[in-house]
């Protein structure tokens, strides 16, 4: 077939990627302690004071890495726990159930909860109530567990509101699913001032789930829930500034809780930083969204690599570099990023800032593909219709092209529509009309012109029935075939 009727294929979307839900990072330890309170709370541990006991023990077993010694964790809470304190109880039965795991043992976990619960601790009725429920060194007992769980939640401790929650939401142990039990004992712990909790509630406001959406109600609760240092809420409430939902847009704002929120370590939010000339909030310091992009891009944020890759090979933000945007792009292809993996097959299949290995880029191709990303469909078609690294195959081409056609990728629709117009025998001016038609509908420059030649082969009626057909066309969702 010639291979120059077929329509050049586009490079991958420049867009800068969204990130749809953030991952929440790990704030300052809280058990970080100085050398001079180190040394004041070992004094009064050795002198038998159990809350100095407890502040040391967790920060030898919960605090930086650097100092964590689980020894010294043992005993400083097998002394509070033996003394009677509940607070040294329940840190025994943690360092038996999850802390250490080396020396984890369920069913001492449970006798020292269990103590502790003899004493109204509200944390060690949350575990223990999740051991009841997971029969882990108790015999299983959902309403024993539940029960705890809601003692706990009468003194007012968040976890055990969540726990609940994400038990009645995803129907675990045995527990009927029910979205609006979820939804109550969400609202419980967020009106306990639970940070977690108003997250969560605010998340289902945002989304529509279990409740009708409600920006204002989402904004009102990711913002107490980020003046408490929630990372997650943070995010939001610069994404919620960002885009005007919920409240009125403000990208002075917006920055300023990204900022908060990559500060302590949220990736997402330093890929929204690092949005340089972003339509929605222009960057106020093109060289400090450089920094957050590269920071995120550094901490394996893989839509943060893309951008990356995107400006070292456009030469716009960053002076151009082949090489080092094939190395980012490389870097996220390897980790499952789809738009990357389509990008690195276009970069060795041109030989840009690597050798040109057509088999290598039908390999990532293939990949992106696998993922229903439609440039790397598209790209896959066109490997196969020029015999790129792969024999010539008409009907692969047409069928990779019509697969990302149907994702909506307005390339593809070009590309299809030109294959029944000039590749197919006989031809299909029907359908090659109705492509066209598509992609100049999705905003595809060349196609309009070919569109009008196309029209010219059909009878009104036809015309007519094409039109019909693209007003009622919608694009599939990924992974629906």
């Amino acid at each position: 077939m010639p291979a120059g009727r077929i329509g050049t294929l586009l490079v991958a979307t420049a867009l800068l990627i969204g990130v749809p839900r953030p991952a929440s990072a790990a704030p300052a330890n809280k058990f970080a302690l100085t050398a001079d309170e180190v040394a004041d709370l070992t004094l009064r541990a050795d002198s038998g004071d159990a809350a100095a006991q407890n502040r040391l023990g967790a920060y030898y077993s919960e605090g930086p890495k650097a100092t964590r010694d689980m020894a010294k964790a043992w005993d400083l809470a097998r002394r509070a726990a033996e003394a009677g304190d509940a607070e040294g109880q329940r840190r025994l039965g943690r360092l038996y159930d999850f802390i250490d795991p080396a020396h984890g043992d369920s069913k001492e976990a449970a006798r020292w909860y269990a103590l502790a619960v003899a004493q109204g601790d509200a944390v060690a009725e949350n575990n223990l109530g999740m051991l009841y429920l997971r029969g882990d060194g108790v015999a299983r007992d959902r309403e024993r567990g539940l029960a705890l769980l809601k003692r706990a939640t009468a003194q007012g401790y968040g976890l055990a509101h969540r726990n609940l929650a994400e038990i009645y939401e995803d129907g675990r142990h045995g527990v009927a699913a029910s979205i609006p039990t979820a939804i109550a004992w969400l609202e419980k712990g967020a009106a306990a001032g639970d940070a977690d909790c108003q997250t969560m509630l605010a998340v289902h406001f945002h989304r529509g789930t279990g409740v009708p959406p409600d920006h204002v109600r989402a904004f009102a609760l990711f913002l107490k829930a980020a003046r408490q240092g929630d990372s997650a809420a943070q995010f939001y409430v610069g994404r919620f500034y960002r885009d005007g939902l919920g409240t009125a847009r403000d990208c002075a704002r917006a920055r300023r809780w990204f900022a908060q929120s990559a500060a302590q370590g949220d990736t997402a939010a330093m890929v929204n930083l690092g949005r340089v000339g972003s339509q929605s909030c222009p960057a106020a310091d093109p060289e400090e969204s450089l920094r957050w992009t590269r920071a995120a891009a550094d901490a394996g944020e893989l839509d943060a690599a893309w951008n990356l890759a995107l400006y070292y090979s456009q030469g716009e933000i960053l002076p151009q570099d082949l090489k080092e945007a094939a190395r980012w792009y490389r870097f996220a292809a390897e980790r499952g990023h789809a738009p990357s993996q389509s990008a690195l097959g276009l970069a060795c299949l041109n030989g840009h800032g690597v050798e040109v290995d057509h088999a290598e880029a039908v390999k990532w191709f293939r990949l992106a593909a696998a993922q229903d990303y439609s440039p790397g469909l598209g790209n896959l078609g066109l490997a196969y219709a020029r015999g790129y690294g792969v024999p010539r195959d008409g009907r692969e081409a047409l069928r990779c092209f019509r697969l990302a056609a149907e994702l909506g990728d307005e390339v593809a629709m070009y590309n299809v529509g030109i294959f029944y117009r000039e590749e197919v025998a006989p031809p299909d001016p029907i359908e090659s009309f109705y492509w066209l038609s598509l992609a100049d509908r999705y905003g595809f420059d060349a196609a309009g012109a070919k569109a009008d030649e196309t029209r010219r082969q059909l009878t009104p009626a036809q015309i007519a029935d094409v039109e019909r057909r693209v007003a009622a066309w919608q694009p599939k969702k990924a992974g629906v075939r």
